[in-house]
């Protein structure tokens, strides 16, 4: 009898672990930050925009985003051979966005103005 204990005991331990650590995993998957980025380019008039959207549409605030674009890409999107100097330094280098709080987006726009290319 006291054999028995033992083992049912040890089994509800195990069992107890494991659904423990799975809800865990469950959990990660479901609760986390899903982040987008939109980058769009409007030639309408004379100078020409480069315009940029960072949505946050997860659960949890996303930390230290950073933005990794192709250079070949961002050209496409500007329709031309120019990539505004602001807009080179967010999307082609290390820079990090610290904190974006789920449900909410940023939207900034790069205007190609004299100086202002690459």
């Amino acid at each position: 009898m006291n054999y028995f204990s033992i083992v049912l005991s040890l089994v509800s331990l195990i069992v107890a672990i494991s659904s423990v650590f799975i809800n865990l995993v469950l959990w990660r998957k479901v609760n986390r930050p899903i982040v987008t980025v939109r980058l769009s380019s409007s030639c309408d008039g004379a100078p020409m925009a480069l315009n940029i959207v960072i949505e946050n549409t997860g659960n949890l605030p996303a930390k230290d985003i950073v933005i990794k674009a192709n250079r070949q890409d961002v050209l496409n999107c500007t329709n031309g051979n120019v990539i505004p100097k602001d807009a080179k330094e967010i999307l082609l280098s290390n820079l990090v966005i610290p904190i974006l709080a789920n449900g909410k987006k940023t939207i900034n726009a790069f205007h190609c103005y004299g100086e202002n290319v690459e």
